[in-house]
């Protein structure tokens, strides 16, 4: 099966409002029924018994726009006109009509209640907080949408920003990205045609409202998307130095999804961190047999080997970064520092000549730089480079002065 835009005038967008004849007061029971769905979703994503009951707790207390348990009057509505489809009363193109219109109230029910900040994913902060990233949104759509029974999915939006897809029961699917705070529902897409697909990888061909204009999607398995939220919790212990605890949720995050390129990376660089090198190297080695053309995996590669002593290996992975990303400005600089190792001076000093151009205002490129002109006698150069380097940043004085003695550049400082 492909998937593919409609055309403007193929599918009708009518918000149905006409709720169901039946009240929407549901009996205590249905009520638990509800919310011990919504636990169970909660718990399938590895959440602890105790944010599920929060969860629970804080969703229960939202409201409509009468003042009734927003939730329960949506599940009632979509209840009522899934048994009047099955009845024959209204086709699948009404229901998915009606679905639409309970994916918009759930969207903004979620918005009204949860503000959007660029750090919060994990339930538990967001449930204190009552903030979300995009990833929180996606996880509380993805509970929220299953547990009143639309079919919801977590979806991966190429690069690094992760949204829903809901399939709708006349064959078509919609794009939900609750970051955007209009319009954050997508022109449908029809099951045939207009798209190519690889695997949970969709590129589509032509261009629709789909979430922030990016038309290569990937739609989560659980596991997969289990594995993001783990991957995401070690992330933020990687990021504040904690490289045991990083490690523990990668592995996690690994079990669910071998294929987690990022997670070999992310678990390498907490390895490195500990300096465990070979640990280190060959989950990058892992994460480049995944991913070829994963710059940033060959760029810590070569890191761990410029740790290791192991300076053509890390000259070699600083080339593979450039040669996939030449914007990748770090790169330049370690393929100075090895080729400046290997003796290759002048091509030493060509890297770090880029390096600058990035950045003018980095100090130890201009401090090695001047190591390769004095290494090639062009002492004019070096001193030039060395003083350039002290007046940016004043701290390298003394590694200036001494390397100043120990290359003969009489070089004299205030």
């Amino acid at each position: 099966m492909t998937i593919g835009i409609c055309a403007a005038g193929e599918q009708k967008h009518t918000r149905v409002s006409k709720e169901p004849t039946e009240t929407c007061t549901l009996p205590s029971a249905d009520i638990e029924m509800l919310h011990a769905q919504i636990r169970r979703v909660v718990k399938e994503l590895e959440y602890s018994d105790a944010v599920a009951e929060a969860f629970v707790k804080m969703v229960s207390r939202w409201k409509d726009v009468k003042g009734r348990p927003a939730l329960i009057v949506l599940k009632k509505m979509l209840d009522g006109s899934k048994e009047a489809c099955r009845r024959g009363e209204i086709s699948k193109v009404q229901l998915a009509e009606i679905e639409e219109g309970i994916m918009v109230d759930l969207g903004l029910s979620i918005q009204k209640q949860i503000a959007y900040r660029t750090d919060y994913f994990d339930l538990a902060n967001i449930i204190r907080n009552k903030t979300a990233n995009c990833f929180g949104y996606s996880q509380l759509f993805y509970i929220l949408g299953n547990s009143v029974r639309l079919s919801v999915w977590a979806m991966s939006v190429m690069p690094g920003h992760i949204a829903n897809i809901v399939s709708l029961s006349d064959g078509t699917m919609t794009i939900v990205d609750l970051v955007r705070t209009s319009g954050f529902i997508s022109e449908r897409i029809i099951t045939e045609g207009g798209s190519e697909r690889n695997g949970s990888h969709w590129k589509f061909k032509d261009k629709s409202n789909l979430v922030r204009g990016n038309r290569t999607i990937h739609i989560l398995d659980r596991n997969e998307l289990v594995g993001e939220i783990h991957f995401c919790r070690g992330t933020v212990h990687y990021i504040s130095g904690q490289g045991p605890e990083a490690i523990f949720y990668y592995d996690r995050a690994i079990e669910l999804n071998p294929k987690c390129a990022k997670a070999y990376n992310n678990r390498g660089g907490a390895y490195l961190t500990l300096s465990e090198r070979a640990k280190a190297i060959s989950n990058f080695n892992q994460a480049i047999e995944l991913d070829p053309d994963y710059a940033s995996a060959y760029h810590n590669r070569a890191n761990a080997y410029l740790d290791s002593g192991e300076y053509t290996k890390a000259a070699l992975d600083y080339t593979n970064v450039i040669e996939r990303d030449p914007e990748f400005a770090k790169a330049y600089f370690g393929r100075g520092y090895a080729r400046l190792a290997l003796g290759h001076y002048t091509q030493a000093i060509s890297d770090y000549t880029k390096t600058i151009e990035f950045n003018p205002e980095f100090a130890r490129a201009y401090y090695t730089r001047a190591i390769g002109y004095a290494y090639l006698t062009e002492n004019e150069k070096a001193k030039k480079d060395m003083l350039q380097a002290v007046e940016l940043d004043h701290t390298l004085k003394t590694d200036v002065e001494r390397v100043s003695d120990e290359l003969k550049l009489n070089l004299k400082l205030d």
